[in-house]
């Protein structure tokens, strides 16, 4: 009897489980991959799928609040699935007939997606979203808590390979177990002696066994997933999204994890950055990592969101997170600053010392960052200045510098910009918070309906929205707005000499010219729309407001605003 030879699914799946209790893994492996040669390997992919989406029940771990989505996602893990190799499916299959009978369908998807590493990283993706429905988001957040899969044994003979001789000189004791896992990798404790007879802690940061493999046969397949999932669509409530770009971007952040030489340079880069006396470290890298093996200082710490704090010390460290993480990078001087891509609260340690005030903040895993060169990072400051003052030929002048589309100067483009940014501005999602989610949330409307931005500024709107809601979870009263008006304030002023020269020279008067990368030019539109807001909102106190808070503003109004 063959597996596709059984009535029904129930009569399958009781089958492999009696298969299962009576061999090993290995065994049963075997023995479904010789049903695959018997019955042909396209009907056997395609049933095994069916089998194995049926026996997960991705609906059932969706929450009712997401419905309509309930389609796509077993659509997409079906045809993934029915597209690997007969040996994986086989290993998928042998998964799912040896987990405990009483497993409920969400330790199963979970089971499935450890296995599958860009259903692991999109799940690790969508659970950076603080707006998710709570199960759902506990659900993904245990993708990277849960225990690791790999047996420890496998793991110290990567390491002992890897490194050659540096083990026994090095005098390297390695832990008794990984410390967290990862879609493609593993992070494992270990001593070593340095400096004579110091002993120092660090981390090496291996990938899992075969995981390039695997990796390299997913990603072939996502293209045509897209092009499956396009032609379904309208079963989907997706609107304009293109599943080519998100499948994109889960590609390169997996391209990335599995670098770790580029991870090494990144990190170097990173530490290089955030060198000095601010409230950020970085894990230093020891010179014994090598293509296959990361090898970092290990950062002491906790969680930052679950470390104990009074709630001054919650603000002030908020705060800290959000100069450190936004205000930084996208204000350096640097031509291009790194900024990290996957701010998430497991990637973001509280070093509180015993006795100790001040908190600093542990900078962990830079597999997946960023930078924006200072032009693209001024056009996103017009975009912001555009919101604040409501003035939607601003925002499409933002829009239009930041877009990777062809036809980005063509007037068809600002046209169809404008018609969709309309829409974006009306909606619930733009109208609640601050103003810089606001040009996230614009940015990402944007890309839902087709318009195309470049990846590292996509990466860093994903950075934000993550790390909105961090800062939420370590202090629900931290105002964003409040934050970067107050940087900005403080930025400005420091910026005052070199401000009056661009009044004698008036060529000067550019926004990259300055930290703040805002001209005075924008400078007096912000003063004047403020001043009309003002006017409008009080008019039996303009005489007095003109004089008392325009005042100082007065030289902002001695050029014209162009039209």
């Amino acid at each position: 009897m063959t597996i596709t030879h059984l009535f029904n699914f129930e009569a399958r799946k009781k089958f492999l489980r009696e298969l299962s209790e009576n061999l090993s893994r290995a065994d049963l492996k075997a023995r479904l991959m010789e049903m695959a040669d018997n019955i042909g390997h396209g009907r056997f992919r395609d049933q095994s799928a069916a089998d194995i989406v049926a026996s997960c029940r991705p609906e059932e771990v969706l929450p009712s609040v997401y419905d309509g989505y309930r389609g796509i996602v077993a659509d997409g893990i079906r045809f993934l699935i029915s597209r690997l190799s007969i040996h994986r499916i086989a290993g998928l299959i042998a998964d799912q007939a040896g987990a405990p009978q009483d497993i409920p369908p969400a330790g199963r998807l979970l089971i499935l997606a450890r296995k599958l590493p860009t259903l692991h990283k999109l799940g690790q993706m969508i659970a950076r979203n603080r707006h998710l429905d709570p199960s759902f988001k506990g659900w993904l957040t245990s993708l990277e808590n849960g225990p690791c899969t790999i047996p420890m044994d496998e793991i110290r003979a990567l390491i002992h390979e890897a490194l050659g001789e540096d083990p026994a000189r090095l005098a390297v004791e390695i832990g008794p177990a990984p410390i967290a896992e990862a879609s493609v990798g593993v992070v494992v404790p270990f001593r070593f002696t340095s400096d004579g007879s110091r002993r120092r802690r660090g981390v090496f940061k291996v990938l899992k066994p075969g995981v390039r493999e695997r990796l390299r046969e997913e990603l072939e397949i996502l293209a045509d997933l897209a092009e499956h999932l396009d032609r379904r669509r309208h079963l989907y409530p997706v609107g304009g999204l293109r599943f080519a770009d998100t499948f994109e971007d889960i590609r390169a952040a997996l391209i990335q994890e599995v670098d770790l030489s580029g991870e090494q340079r990144r990190l170097g880069d990173a530490l290089r950055f955030y060198r000095g006396d601010g409230p950020a470290r970085v894990p230093g890298l020891f010179p014994f990592s090598t293509p296959e093996i990361t090898a970092m200082e290990f950062m002491p710490g906790e969680k930052i969101t679950d470390a104990p704090m009074a709630p001054e010390e919650r603000k002030r460290l908020a705060r800290d997170l959000f100069r450190t993480l936004i205000w930084q990078p996208l204000f350096s001087l640097a031509p291009l600053p790194p900024f990290h891509g996957d701010p998430h609260a497991g990637n973001l340690l509280a070093q509180c010392g015993e006795g100790d005030r001040d908190c600093r903040i542990g900078l962990i895993d830079w597999s997946l960052s960023g930078t924006l060169p200072r032009d693209k990072r001024s056009r996103l400051v017009l975009m912001m200045l555009g919101i604040l003052m409501e003035n939607r030929e601003m925002i499409l002048d933002g829009i239009q510098a930041l877009s990777a589309d062809d036809d980005r100067l063509e007037a068809a483009f600002r046209e169809r910009a404008l018609a969709a940014i309309s829409g974006i501005l009306s909606g619930r999602a733009f109208c609640d918070g601050a103003i810089a989610r606001k040009a996230f949330v614009l940015l990402d409307g944007l890309a839902i309906e087709g318009f195309r931005f470049p990846r590292d500024l996509l990466l860093f709107r994903k950075s934000f929205f993550t790390l909105e809601g961090v800062l939420f979870d370590l202090c629900p009263s931290f105002d964003v707005d409040e934050a970067m008006m107050g940087e900005m304030a403080g930025l400005i002023l420091s910026e005052a000499p070199q401000r009056w020269a661009s009044w004698i020279f008036p060529f000067m008067d550019r926004p990259e010219n300055y930290r703040s990368l805002v001209s005075n030019m924008e400078i007096r539109c912000l003063a004047q729309h403020f001043a009309m807001a003002f006017i409008r909102r009080a008019p039996a106190l303009m005489a007095g407001a003109m004089d008392a808070g325009l005042g100082m503003l007065y030289p902002f109004f001695l050029q014209p605003i162009p039209r």
